[in-house]
């Protein structure tokens, strides 16, 4: 799969070189180098995007809910999800890692796993 966009992904240059008319080596390497710097500031800007989108969340549970059972429930839906934790193990989140150790990992959280044990039964998802 990773090949497969790789393939695509150099063919995609490939057009952006010929459709600029680059007739050199080193004109088609700086044409690559610029569009990648390009991409990377674009996956850059997404990335602290979305980590102060994912810290903004966390605020909110903070302000509507404090430390109770409701953002027990987002941390945990933030942990089982893959795409969430491939963004958290990758770029770090401060809060995520701030409640993960105090709500789900500290001695009293017993009760809270319980409680969401049980919800997550009720709704038949666990």
């Amino acid at each position: 799969r990773c090949r497969i966009r790789a393939g695509k992904r150099l063919q995609q240059l490939y057009q952006e070189v010929k459709k600029a008319g680059c007739r050199t080596e080193e004109d088609s390497f700086a044409l690559v180098r610029e569009l990648f710097h390009g991409e990377a500031r674009e996956q850059e800007e997404r990335i602290e995007r979305t980590g102060r989108q994912l810290e903004n969340a966390f605020s909110f549970m903070e302000e509507a809910f404090g430390e109770s059972q409701e953002l027990v429930i987002f941390l945990t839906q933030l942990t089982r999800n893959y795409y969430s934790m491939q963004f958290i193990s990758a770029n770090g989140s401060e809060k995520y890692y701030q409640y993960n150790k105090s709500l789900l990992m500290g001695e009293d959280s017993g009760k809270i796993r319980e409680r969401i044990r049980y919800m997550l039964e009720e709704e038949g998802t666990g």
